[in-house]
């Protein structure tokens, strides 16, 4: 392998691992006020209009359910 194409790999293993993680995890708040985490896969949206987003990005389910017991206890989510 040539120095070149050594270089071009270690770049692209070098971008890859630099490019932020894709956030799987949204905090959605329905309409009477019970909160749910929610996955983000693509085309995977609540139905009907009665919800607001409250945290998006969340990368794990850890954070996530981190996030919705902060917004318990600011009362912004109902138990």
């Amino acid at each position: 392998m040539s120095r070149w194409h050594l270089a071009l790999c270690a770049l692209a293993v070098a971008f890859v691992v630099s490019s932020p993680a894709r956030a799987d995890y949204t905090l959605v708040r329905w309409a009477w006020g019970d909160c749910k985490i929610w996955s983000n896969p693509p085309n995977n949206r609540p139905w009907g209009d009665d919800w607001t987003v409250l945290a998006w990005g969340l990368p794990t389910y850890d954070i996530a359910w981190r996030v919705l017991n902060d917004e318990i206890a600011r009362g912004n989510c109902s138990r």
